[in-house]
């Protein structure tokens, strides 16, 4: 009886050892797929913000070739025009054609538009701002106290002849602010013209923002992980 009795409490005593064993590996391993999980988290989420980074660092570069490609294109333009008009019509009838050709087009989802000033700094073409146009805008300051015409000019007769500008102006459907503006302008010799387009630096900005936030929905690790974005308010 007693040889029984010590041989059950032994079987009982190695079962419970082998339970505490095999409770501790679960354990550990728990930890150790925790801390892996972790890990992965981790480099996920300093990827992401390493990308979040360099798209935000892009945003001025890939802007000022966007408006750089348009502005060439009607240079381009009117160009073609001047020289396939300018002798047959004249130059006065030239010009009203090619302002008349520029003022309808848009692009950057329907925000940009061409521009044009005279060297002298008289409004040619402003097609969000029709009544400026036959009128001086060297008066005219951003919020910064810049003379943006006398920038405009300045870019446009150097010796290249054209080149990019940064300052402040009305976004589309809103004159109580000014946000940053990226603008390319050429100068246009024949008429002693300056011409351009621009874009905002803020919508820009959204855009990629808009780009990054679809890229991260896609974006998934295991079967149920995903990387989660809030607003500065919370939401």
């Amino acid at each position: 009886v007693l040889i029984a009795a010590l041989v059950l409490a032994l079987g009982w005593w190695f079962i419970a050892d082998y339970r505490r064993e095999v409770e501790r590996r679960i354990d550990q391993l728990e930890r150790e797929t925790l801390a892996q999980q972790e890990t992965l988290l981790r480099r996920r989420v300093d990827e992401t913000r390493i990308w979040l980074d360099w798209l935000r660092s892009r945003a001025e570069t890939l802007l000022a070739e966007r408006v750089r490609e348009q502005a060439e294109a009607a240079y381009e333009l009117v160009y073609s025009m001047h020289r396939l008009l300018d002798g047959p019509l004249g130059t006065a009838e030239t010009q009203k054609l090619i302002v008349e050709t520029l003022r309808p087009l848009r692009f950057f989802d329907g925000r940009g538009y061409y521009f044009i000033d005279t060297l002298d700094g008289d409004c040619v073409l402003l097609p969000t701002s029709p009544e400026r146009e036959g009128h001086s805008l060297l008066p005219i300051r951003d919020d910064n106290g810049v003379c943006i015409m006398c920038e405009l000019i300045r870019v446009a007769t150097q010796p290249e002849g054209a080149g990019l500008l940064r300052y402040r102006w009305y976004p589309p459907n809103d004159a109580t602010r000014m946000d940053d503006k990226l603008t390319w302008v050429r100068r246009f010799e024949p008429y002693r013209w300056l011409l351009g387009t621009g874009e905002y630096l803020d919508t820009m900005m959204r855009m990629l923002q808009r780009e990054a936030l679809d890229r991260l929905r896609a974006l998934r690790f295991e079967d149920d992980g995903y990387i989660a974005v809030f607003h500065r308010d919370g939401r």
